[in-house]
């Protein structure tokens, strides 16, 4: 297990995390999915609070220019408007990408809590196979039934990719295995 501030990744070749450690890391990860949800509505919040500045801005000039007669609606400064328009375009990019940075963040870390959760039973079959067949795969599991849990769905994902990555060495293997057979001339 390594843990960082807001993470924990399954070593399969360490003392697998204690349930109290991914415990402690699913509240840290709730209470921060909560905070990027508050904030994600403030920043819904001032989008709409921006949108209504820009309109009553505009609708204030426009009545301004009205009232004292100097200008009609139709003779509008239209570099006065650019420049609305401009600040409008801009305020709404920013904050656009403010939202799109937030709802990656949090995202992630709906991932992360996601993976904390019990691994699915539909999963246990393969595990156990990999399990079967690789002994340090079957200690790992062991040590976690020891500590009387389940295999969380961040190790199930972990045994997945240590099984595929094995699998794939073993193919590279006998490919390169195969290679050298086929360049080696006979000896007889």
């Amino acid at each position: 297990m390594h843990n960082d501030k807001q993470e924990i990744r399954f070593d399969l070749d360490a003392e697998p995390p204690r349930q109290e450690s991914i415990d402690l890391m699913d509240a840290d990860l709730r209470i921060e999915e909560k905070s990027l949800g508050r904030r994600l509505v403030f920043l819904r919040l001032s989008i709409g609070i921006f949108l209504l500045v820009i309109l009553l801005v505009l609708v204030d000039s426009v009545h301004q220019e009205l009232l004292s007669g100097e200008v009609s609606v139709a003779s509008f400064s239209v570099s006065y408007w650019k420049v609305i328009h401009a600040f409008s375009v801009i305020g709404l990019v920013v904050i656009t990408l403010l939202q799109v940075k937030l709802d990656e963040t949090r995202e992630n870390v709906t991932f992360k809590r996601r993976q904390l959760e019990p691994m699915s039973s539909e999963h246990a079959q393969d595990v156990l196979d990999i399990a079967s067949n690789h002994p340090e795969i079957e200690a790992y599991r062991d040590a976690v039934a020891r500590q009387g849990r389940t295999l969380t769905a961040g190790e199930n994902t972990a045994i997945q990719a240590w099984a595929r990555d094995r699998e794939t060495r073993r193919e590279d293997k006998e490919h390169d295995e195969t290679m050298r057979r086929l360049h080696t001339p006979n000896a007889s």
